[in-house]
């Protein structure tokens, strides 16, 4: 079906241009800040609180990888006490990766830490 506009025989072309070296720019500075903050921490993980969802953002590190590096977050964060953290201190650890609680502990603060 042609445009409404067009006439006469031929090809009709429409186009759309778009400036995306902002979109580069930004992603260039996304890796980047990735890359140097990947090497500070052991890992780095997205975690969504509405989906339960969670996967690592940060460049896989054998030592310290959640299984799979993604799936529900609530389940792998458990899962990570039960086999990387030592189990005098499991609990205390469990309690600070219960996301059902994150939100309140957020409420007044930029973030909450836990050596």
């Amino acid at each position: 079906m042609r445009p409404k506009d067009y006439e006469g025989i031929g090809v009709c072309i429409r186009g759309y241009h778009q400036d995306i070296t902002k979109n580069i720019e930004r992603e260039m500075r996304f890796r980047s800040l990735k890359a140097a903050t990947s090497e500070i921490y052991y890992a780095i993980y997205n975690i969504n609180l509405n989906t339960d969802y969670m996967e690592q953002i940060s460049e896989p590190n054998k030592m310290y990888k959640i299984a799979n590096d993604r799936g529900i977050a609530s389940e792998k964060l458990m899962e990570f006490c039960t086999f990387q953290i030592h189990e005098d201190y499991q609990e205390e650890m469990r309690k600070f990766f219960d996301l059902s609680t994150l939100r309140e502990r957020l409420k007044e603060k930029n973030f909450v830490s836990r050596e």
